[in-house]
């Protein structure tokens, strides 16, 4: 089970975010991003994030340096619950330097 992080909510206002990690031998391995939205993240959640500019604020909410890259970045969950849409994204880290 990953440790939350932190709750951010992001300025569209229509969009909570919340952020967990799997640390590995004291390295972060995988960062965990769940996203409530009021209306469906087109084209995909993955490109939203990336779009909207949220891959730094994802890094630094989970204490690793800037420079920080990911192997993938995976959408593993996307339901409907209610008027919400709920995502859940893997990023897992190839280097982060920490």
């Amino acid at each position: 089970m990953p440790t939350l992080i932190d709750r951010y909510p992001i300025s569209s206002g229509v969009v909570r975010m919340s952020i967990g990690t799997t640390v590995v031998n004291g390295q972060v391995a995988t960062i965990r991003v769940k996203l409530l939205a009021q209306e469906e993240l087109l084209p995909s959640s993955t490109a939203w994030i990336t779009a909207n500019n949220l891959l730094p604020e994802i890094i630094s909410r989970a204490a690793l340096n800037e420079d920080t890259t990911f192997s993938t970045m995976l959408e593993t969950a996307h339901t409907v619950q209610s008027v919400y849409h709920a995502y859940e994204i893997q990023l897992d880290v190839a280097s982060s330097g920490c």
